[in-house]
């Protein structure tokens, strides 16, 4: 199960950093999209039952990949969808900004909330962007939602996390292949 999961995730976040590389010209979005896709893709190599680099390693790139990357994503499809086209240095400075916030969140023993509230930008996103493709957005709408209920009803237990962010890694791709960088 393990297995299956982190090979599942491990596929999406190369998807997503496939559809995020570098070009002639990258831009800030497809670049956050490309440093969540890493922080996903290492996770799960981490989580694979073969590679076992050691507890706090894994813990670590665990909680990036849910209170970091995921908001981040969820930030980037936000940001697109009110019409803004922010440089990478912008980019680079949420991703360390969402890093203070889980910290503080962890202190504050919230970290629930914090991928509620990702959840919720990612949702908010897709209505914004329901306007300009309908069946794209209504796909992402409801992904999304099915996340947020699968989270809800398990509160991700260890095996569904792979699953869970794998899951998740789906509406961005999704929403990305009309040009969306």
């Amino acid at each position: 199960m393990a297995l299956a999961g982190s090979l599942f995730l491990l596929i999406m976040s190369g998807l997503l950093l496939w559809s995020s590389r570098p070009g002639r010209s990258w831009s800030g979005i497809a670049a956050a999209r490309f440093a969540a896709g890493l922080i996903m893709l290492l996770y799960a190599l981490v989580s694979l039952p073969l590679i076992q680099p050691g507890y706090r390693i894994t813990l670590l790139l665990q909680q990036l990949s849910l209170y970091a990357a995921l908001p981040l994503l969820s930030a980037t499809l936000l940001i697109h969808a009110l019409g803004y086209r922010w440089s990478r240095l912008i980019w680079g400075r949420i991703l360390l900004a969402l890093c203070v916030v889980f910290e503080l969140m962890r202190r504050a023993g919230e970290l629930q909330l914090l991928i509620w509230i990702a959840l919720g930008a990612a949702i908010a996103a897709a209505l914004l962007s329901f306007t300009a493709n309908r069946s794209k957005a209504a796909s992402a709408i409801t992904i999304w939602a099915a996340a947020g209920f699968w989270f809800s009803a398990t509160q991700l237990q260890h095996g569904d996390i792979c699953y869970w962010l794998a899951v998740t890694i789906i509406p961005p791709l999704y929403l990305s292949r009309a040009g969306n960088r």
